[in-house]
């Protein structure tokens, strides 16, 4: 919670983290995770025995030679308001989901050097207003999911609050644009306190919200 994973490496999988249990990741960011042939920030399960949930962070430039230079799920992934930009992986810049299930929902989707956003082997079930920079792989078809669409983000950098975020810049479509029918918890964007989770009467997709 609140918390900073950068720079780290794995010679297999897992750069940032390797969870086979239940992890939950809030108001955090993973940037620069390397793992070298999946998972360059989080693996997610073995064979479906693990729990992911991960609301409002941001997962940003993080690399693989292979698969999910994100996220590589093989067990249960539930990811919202969340902000998922320029990470790589061959197969997957963004997630790569094996044999298992992934929730996406008011998440953006902004593609890396290499590979597409998703990579899906399981169930991908959109709960909407998602944007994504590529089409998804034919994934995001619920209410509200924007796809082929720049989401016009700023340089991950400090932008207020406790971790870095890449901010919504001027027009971006991600602005006004989350489930109308949001309210909180989470109060807060990424950021924290100080930072209403919803402004101008509606959430924005990601996890900035645009004060």
């Amino acid at each position: 919670d609140s918390s900073t994973l950068s720079g780290n490496y794995a010679g297999d999988y897992g750069g940032g983290i390797a969870n086979s249990g239940t992890l939950t990741i809030n108001n955090s960011t993973l940037n620069g995770n390397r793992g070298e042939f999946a998972a360059g920030a989080i693996l997610n399960g073995f064979n479906g025995d693990a729990s992911l949930t991960v609301s409002n962070s941001t997962l940003s430039g993080n690399t693989t030679q292979l698969h999910g230079g994100g996220i590589f799920n093989e067990g249960q992934s539930a990811i919202g308001n969340s902000t998922l930009s320029g990470n790589s992986g061959m197969t997957a810049g963004a997630i790569y989901n094996r044999l298992a299930t992934l929730d996406i929902e008011s998440t953006i989707l902004n593609r890396g050097e290499l590979g597409p956003n998703i990579l899906n082997e399981g169930t991908v079930i959109s709960h909407g207003y998602n944007l994504s920079s590529d089409d998804g792989s034919g994934y995001l078809i619920g209410p509200g999911d924007q796809i082929n669409t720049n989401p016009l983000l700023g340089p991950l950098q400090n932008n207020g609050g406790p971790t870095f975020t890449h901010q919504l810049l001027p027009g971006s479509p991600a602005i006004d644009t989350g489930d109308p029918n949001f309210t909180p918890p989470p109060f807060f964007d990424q950021r924290g306190l100080g930072f209403p989770r919803v402004v101008n009467g509606r959430i924005d997709i990601g996890s900035f919200e645009v004060q």
